[in-house]
């Protein structure tokens, strides 16, 4: 049965062109896109599962796994409105 855990990962390209290759393949990419001072490298993050990973790395990007998304941290709450915000941050 595969696994459907994602982890956070940060991939890595050697040109800019490649970076936006990455967006046709509809994965699940956010944060800006970052370039290495005086190096052609490119990062940007993301959240993948194991599938996506391994298939990248098939492409030639380096794909680095920070942590499972699971574990990631959470906010310990959810507020819903301003209001509801306003009331919890007053006590």
């Amino acid at each position: 049965m595969p696994t459907k855990e994602r982890y956070l990962v940060t991939v890595e390209t050697k040109s800019e062109s490649e970076f936006w290759r990455l967006g046709t393949f509809g994965l699940d990419l956010f944060g800006p896109l970052t370039k290495a001072p005086q190096e052609n490298r490119f990062t940007v993050e993301g959240l993948l599962n194991m599938k996506e990973i391994d298939w990248l790395g098939t492409l030639g990007y380096r794909v680095t796994v920070n942590i499972e998304a699971s574990k990631a941290a959470r906010a310990p709450v959810q507020i819903g409105n301003l209001q509801d915000w306003i009331k919890a941050m007053e006590g």
